[in-house]
């Protein structure tokens, strides 16, 4: 994108105090993840997107469901853990 990525375009709409949209990042590299859903993306896609993964995106969107999944960091990696499968939530640190 010319100018601003797609952080700088967050942080630009968040100092003008403008409310987000549900923000999904698509991208080539999976480096930037952990940042995107420290800001509260929606999804973060990774290209070339399959077309199973894209359907699965436009169906959340139709439904305006919570995610069925959470990135969550251990250690030094991050990893997405089931919904259905957390019962006790704690933060350490950040």
């Amino acid at each position: 994108m010319p100018g601003l990525d797609g952080f700088g375009v967050i942080q630009s709409l968040s100092a003008a105090k403008i409310p987000l949209p549900r923000v999904v990042f698509f991208t080539a590299h999976d480096r930037f993840a952990l940042r995107a859903f420290e800001v509260h993306a929606f999804d973060y896609l990774l290209k070339p997107v399959s077309q199973e993964r894209f359907a699965m995106l436009e169906q959340l969107q139709r439904e305006k469901s919570l995610p069925d999944r959470l990135l969550i960091q251990e250690n030094s990696r991050a990893i997405f853990v089931p919904v259905k499968e957390i019962s006790w939530v704690e933060a350490d640190r950040n």
